[in-house]
């Protein structure tokens, strides 16, 4: 693929490239386009930087193989651009994928009214969506290439929080400077897995997310949490695993008042980083991916995210899946039933509990 530098002092990913293929007035449109899809992917839209340099990426890289504006696209262009993909470079089908829906998602907002009557009475000539079905690699099916994300086993579940505490344990006994980081994503993960939390709800968190649960006492201040999800989307989940009155109660009187000083930003974040900013997704990723490493469980290929899938399928049986949909904040039960894994040795236990209930009740009916 073509090398592309980033322009210094900007967040959008317009090469300087550019300047040899276009001419200052298209490089000049072409770089509002960019800032407005910037606008709204990583602002209301709440997307990575990352995954919008990935997107622009493949729509730069075309353009200077095209070395035309977007505007003046044809679906034959695409098309050839496409067969070099393949032929040419070897891409894998997944990376052709990747790049064909980055450069039709550019050209859908390229396209939206407002831009391209404003490209047509600049230009003189109007976008078209010329990425179209046929010219793209289709699916086999809806989640071909999806690495299917599983619950942590019970097993792995225990050395999992296990790992944490020895390095916890380990970084106080050495007097480390990430022991207070690592008490942190102790309480962050085992939100994560208590409450079944994405990470973006994880790190939102406030100290007004939560509130006693008047009907269930036992559960201290930490009974009911507020809950901002995808799209802000708001929604309340109650705990259902006692042991979170102990964790908030720890963490807030002797790791959280470690955070707090002069610099920091925001005082009502729950969990803060050691500049005292909100911890970013990020960093609860290396803190996951640390334990993973050190409770030895790499190879499974564990994720964030699995401690979701593990809420879901450890909080099924206790109360059913409708309750965990509301829980999890899915629209659709489908998505929950497609959370939910049975631990096989869970399943061995609950059909012995079952096969010893029956053969109770056999028992006393034969007696009487």
């Amino acid at each position: 693929m073509v090398a592309v530098r980033k322009q210094s002092g900007s967040p959008c990913s317009v090469p300087t490239e550019l300047e040899q293929v276009l001419s200052a007035k298209d490089l000049a449109i072409y770089r509002e386009v960019v800032d407005a899809l910037w606008n709204r992917y990583c602002g209301s839209r709440k997307k990575k930087q990352g995954s919008f340099d990935s997107l622009m990426g493949n729509v730069n890289r075309l353009t200077l193989y095209l070395r035309k504006p977007f505007w003046d696209w044809q679906t034959r262009d695409l098309d050839t651009w496409f067969g070099h993909l393949g032929r040419i470079e070897k891409l894998a089908i997944s990376t052709q994928r990747i790049a064909q829906s980055n450069i039709a998602c550019f050209l859908d907002f390229a396209c939206e009214a407002d831009n391209a009557g404003d490209i047509e009475r600049r230009t003189g000539m109007r976008p078209k969506q010329v990425c179209t079905p046929e010219i793209r690699i289709p699916h086999r099916h809806e989640r071909e290439g999806k690495r299917a994300r599983r619950s942590f086993t019970d097993d792995h579940l225990d050395l999992f929080f296990d790992a944490i505490w020895q390095g916890i344990q380990e970084a106080r006994a050495f007097n480390g400077k990430d022991q207070y980081s690592r008490e942190r994503d102790q309480a962050m993960l085992y939100l994560c897995y208590a409450l079944g939390l994405r990470r973006e709800e994880d790190c939102s968190l406030t100290i007004r997310s939560f509130e006693p649960n008047p009907e269930r006492p036992e559960f201290g201040d930490y009974g009911i949490w507020h809950i901002f999800g995808k799209g802000n989307k708001y929604r309340v989940v109650h705990a259902i695993d006692v042991r979170i009155r102990d964790v908030m109660e720890w963490y807030l009187s002797e790791v959280r008042p470690a955070f707090i000083s002069i610099k920091t930003s925001n005082v009502d974040a729950l969990f803060l980083s050691e500049r005292g900013n909100p911890v970013s997704d990020d960093q609860l990723e290396r803190g996951f991916r640390r334990a993973v490493e050190e409770a030895g469980l790499l190879e499974y290929g564990y994720t964030l995210h699995c401690l979701r899938h593990t809420y879901v399928s450890n909080a099924t049986p206790i109360i059913g899946m409708d309750a965990v949909q509301a829980q999890v904040g899915h629209t659709f039960r489908a998505t929950t039933e497609g959370y939910y894994h049975s631990d096989p040795k869970s399943i061995a236990n609950q059909l012995n509990a079952g096969i010893d209930r029956t053969m109770k009740q056999t028992t006393h009916k034969k007696k009487d």
